[in-house]
């Protein structure tokens, strides 16, 4: 069910981008909701990587969809630049290549064929290759916070939230650049939101089928590209 909410949030932050001005109260509500999808997939990043029998697997997929992702998440963020409210900057990566980076970082750690120097040295090269991406240095460092806690759902809540507070105020003063950056505002406070949903939905999760595997993975570009296509016709830009 968290899924579900994440991705609903997800679809109705990327509208707001594009229907929205952010500086509006009903904007701000809209990307308040939005801010719960992030944390949330590098949740289910660290719940996977726990859980997967086939890591070499597990990867291999999700740079297939991080690839196939990109073309709609480029179209997306080429129409979104046009509003005088959004801004993007630099080499853009869509989101899924930072969970990517995330996946990879907790398998090295978890991992007993690397040494500590080593494991250290791959984590900081995925962190630097991470400010590339969608939310930037925000999803391995909610991962890595994740994985450390997650013997403890005091310690989750604990460390995610000191986590997103030095997160946010290192954006706000310019510390840690972001290829998307946070809306000005109230709205960032949904950042806080998120593991009292987990905590409230927590419940023993078995394997997910097949389809609903597939789904969430298949869901990131194509709702890109619908979200681009809707707005095209009815803006009478598609006839």
């Amino acid at each position: 069910m968290i899924k579900y909410f994440a991705i609903l949030a997800m679809v109705i932050d990327h509208l707001a981008w594009l229907l929205m001005p952010a500086n509006t109260n009903f904007g701000q509500f809209l990307h308040f909701l939005g801010r719960f999808t992030a944390p949330t997939m590098a949740y289910f990043i660290v719940q996977g990587a726990l859980r997967t029998r086939q890591p070499d697997q597990y990867v291999i997929r999700m740079a297939f969809f991080a690839i196939i992702s990109q073309l709609p998440f480029i179209v997306y963020s080429n129409l979104i630049r046009q509003a005088d409210w959004f801004n993007i900057s630099g080499l853009q990566l869509n989101v899924l290549f930072n969970l990517l980076s995330a996946l990879l970082m907790l398998l090295v750690i978890n991992s007993r064929n690397y040494d500590v120097l080593t494991k250290s040295i791959a984590v900081l090269v995925l962190a630097v290759l991470s400010f590339h991406c969608d939310w930037g240095l925000f999803i391995p460092a909610w991962a890595l916070t994740l994985w450390f806690c997650r013997h403890s759902r005091v310690a989750i809540f604990t460390g995610y939230t000191l986590t997103t507070i030095a997160l946010i105020l290192l954006n706000q003063y310019g510390l840690l650049k972001v290829v998307q950056p946070l809306p000005a505002g109230w709205s960032t406070l949904g950042l806080l939101m998120p593991p009292l949903i987990w905590a409230l939905a927590d419940r023993p999760a078995g394997r997910p089928s097949s389809w609903q595997k597939y789904f969430f993975y298949w869901f990131y570009p194509v709702h890109l590209l619908l979200i681009v296509l809707v707005y095209q016709i009815a803006t009478g830009v598609i006839a």
